[in-house]
């Protein structure tokens, strides 16, 4: 699979990649293997920011687990005729997922501590 931080045209070459992966999955109604290794590397890609460093282990297997869960969902519903950045759009499905379950995660942590 070819890397996000690389050259413009390789970035090019990974969306439509990733368009093409997409549209399969709607008319197919089936998650493909070029699907799901672009939605891994996007997980992959978002899971090694500096942002994240400080992220435990097992909150960050979850941010993983929920990110790709929630590509594998919604991935049908990009709409290629409305944006031509099937990357952005999974993105921000990934960065939210990420969010929701750090948030879930500190209120544990906080529910957690008091109970103690």
């Amino acid at each position: 699979m070819i890397p996000l931080t690389s050259a413009p045209e390789e970035r090019k070459m990974f969306e439509s990649i990733l368009s093409v992966a997409i549209n399969e999955y709607r008319i197919n109604e089936k998650i493909n293997t070029a699907l799901k290794e672009c939605v891994i590397q996007l997980v992959w890609e978002e899971s090694n920011k500096d942002k994240y460093k400080n992220i435990d282990d097992n909150t960050m297997s979850m941010c993983e687990a929920k990110a790709y869960e929630e590509c594998c969902r919604h991935a049908q519903n990009f709409n290629s005729e409305v944006s031509n950045k099937p990357i952005s759009y999974l993105g921000q499905l990934i960065r939210c997922a990420f969010v929701n379950v750090i948030k879930k995660q500190c209120c544990y942590k906080i529910i957690k501590e008091e109970l103690e």
